[in-house]
């Protein structure tokens, strides 16, 4: 299912992306994008991504610009939530090694697209995704993964 963001989610996504990426870096956090593209992009993505699926399941992103905690928002059946962004029509759902440190959500979900439009792919528990046989290497360190094709619906 596709979303656009309409202008209001694009003012709220830019928003907080701008926010984050402040309180974050000035806090000493590393952006932990995966790929050459700058890290306000990365953050503008996420945020888009994140407004995109939560319109789709009737949810309330968390919007608060603290530290993250264990999801991007918190669905009835799928529990925290944290929701994954690329560009590539046949990315696979990501996230860094780093992570499986860090408190868990409960799932992960893959939307596809480019701010502010997005199509949401399907999801994966963090116990299907953070699994050393899920470790790839795509050019930029070693990073949890999983082909769409795999992903629940």
């Amino acid at each position: 299912m596709i979303v656009m963001l309409n202008k209001h989610e694009q003012r709220l996504a830019k928003y907080l992306a701008k926010c984050r990426y402040q309180i974050a870096r000035s806090a000493g956090v590393e952006n932990q994008r995966v790929g050459p593209q700058p890290d306000w992009q990365t953050d503008l993505e996420g945020l888009g991504a994140e407004l995109a699926f939560c319109r789709l399941h009737n949810v309330y992103p968390d919007i608060s610009l603290e530290t993250y905690g264990r999801g991007d928002c918190y669905c009835f059946k799928l529990g925290a939530v944290d929701v994954k962004a690329t560009k590539h029509q046949h990315g696979n759902l990501i996230t860094t090694v780093g992570k499986a440190d860090k408190p868990r959500p409960d799932c992960y979900a893959l939307m596809i697209g480019v701010f502010p439009e997005y199509r949401y792919v399907g999801w994966a528990t963090a116990d299907e995704l953070l699994r050393d046989d899920r470790i790839r290497d795509f050019g930029h360190g070693p990073t949890y993964a999983i082909p769409q094709k795999e992903l629940n619906n």
